[in-house]
């Protein structure tokens, strides 16, 4: 078995202000932790499963937030950005039996979560076909056109709400619900 993980961070537990997402912020290492704690928890998960190896797509800022040390030996860990038009799942193709999603978020112009943005803060919003696209919703075609199914999401309650909208069958974990510019969460606490 060989899972994709593709890993952002404006959906981690507990994440609220920009200044926690932000690599050049002091507040932003606690939240890069959890965001490698909780790629560190899907990989341990897949290998359970019986995955033999594991990309894994650090798909915020710089792409350079994962702590590769923290990561077991059977990832292939994709940092930095390369122009690819896979954009958050650089190098998902065919040979794939699956694809996760950690530390998503809600659309440009949602109310579930104070950091909700579509590809950049700078796009009020991507519409296709009319529809509102959160980065899942472009990157779940990506994977579907390349025949590799989506089957896990975590993040805030809205984007695991849209997820089962292109897969009945999603396993999601809310690890957030977004309030104006307030989250409400239970879980570890910084």
């Amino acid at each position: 078995m060989k899972p994709y993980i593709s890993v952002d961070i404006e959906g981690v537990a507990g994440i609220t202000d920009w200044s926690e997402a932000t690599p050049t912020d002091g507040a932003c290492p606690a939240f890069q932790h959890l965001m490698t704690q909780e790629t560190l928890a899907a990989c341990q998960g897949a290998l359970a499963a019986g995955a033999t190896e594991i990309f894994v797509k650090d798909a915020h800022w710089f792409g350079r937030n994962l702590k590769s040390e923290d990561l077991p030996a059977e990832v292939t860990l994709i940092r930095g950005w390369s122009g690819s038009p896979l954009f958050m799942v650089q190098e998902l193709d065919n040979s794939f039996t699956g694809a996760a999603f950690i530390g998503w978020h809600a659309r440009a112009g949602s109310e579930g979560n104070p950091l909700a943005h579509t590809g950049t803060t700078k796009i009020n919003e991507i519409r296709l076909n009319g529809e509102p696209m959160s980065e899942f919703g472009l990157h779940v075609r990506m994977a579907n056109a390349l025949g590799v199914p989506v089957v896990f999401i975590s993040g805030d309650e809205e984007i695991c709400a849209e997820a089962h909208q292109y897969n009945a069958h999603i396993q999601t974990c809310p690890l957030l619900r977004g309030i104006g510019a307030s989250t409400v969460y239970a879980g570890p606490h910084l």
